[in-house]
């Protein structure tokens, strides 16, 4: 809902912090400063040899990135703070609520081909618990629920490490994905 039911552009800002210009690639010989014309908020300036955004002003339009024509010299970092994803993801599932109504929506979900990394990315990976099937509500916390307790329920997927070795399948009746974040994560 937070991510499914919105644009394509809501769902880069629930994903991306804003802009940030890349000074060391910011060359303003090859350019006519079409980011700071293409901004709608007027957050990017010229200072000395390099735009400059101003990302309290910044809202994440991305047209800088899409008129700059030296390439990478404007990016758009992951967002790495959780909370701040929980809050856009949130706010993008209270307005397609309040833009429907409650009462004019139906949740679907398909619990298919499920890989540990979200279907954001380019490869999320190999695939970590079985298919569960297909979930239908009218309640969307009911409907997230159940899939939970049918991923609980389920038995769990090797999983190919680093180096080489799979690991033994999860066993039925724990939160597979929080352990295999602890089976991923490097440190």
């Amino acid at each position: 809902l937070g991510i499914g039911c919105v644009t394509k552009h809501n769902k880069h800002l629930a994903h991306f912090e804003s802009s940030l210009v890349i000074t060391k690639r910011c060359d303003l010989s090859k350019c006519k400063q079409e980011c700071v014309n293409s901004c709608p908020v007027n957050a990017i300036k010229i200072e000395g040899d390099s735009a400059l955004i101003d990302t309290s002003l910044c809202y994440g339009c991305f047209q800088c990135t899409q008129k700059c024509p030296v390439k990478r010299a404007i990016k758009s970092p992951r967002m790495n703070n959780i909370s701040d994803f929980v809050d856009r993801f949130i706010d993008n599932a209270f307005a397609a609520i309040k833009s429907f109504g409650p009462e004019n929506i139906r949740y679907i979900n398909f619990a298919l081909e499920i890989p540990l990394m979200c279907d954001c990315v380019p490869n999320p990976g190999m695939n970590v618990i079985p298919d569960l099937g297909i979930f239908g509500s009218s309640d969307p916390v009911a409907i997230d629920k159940a899939c939970i307790d049918a991923e609980i329920n389920a038995p769990g997927l090797p999983i190919l490490k680093e180096d080489g070795q799979w690991t033994e399948p999860l066993a039925r009746g724990i939160e597979k994905f929080k352990a295999m974040m602890t089976l991923t994560d490097p440190k």
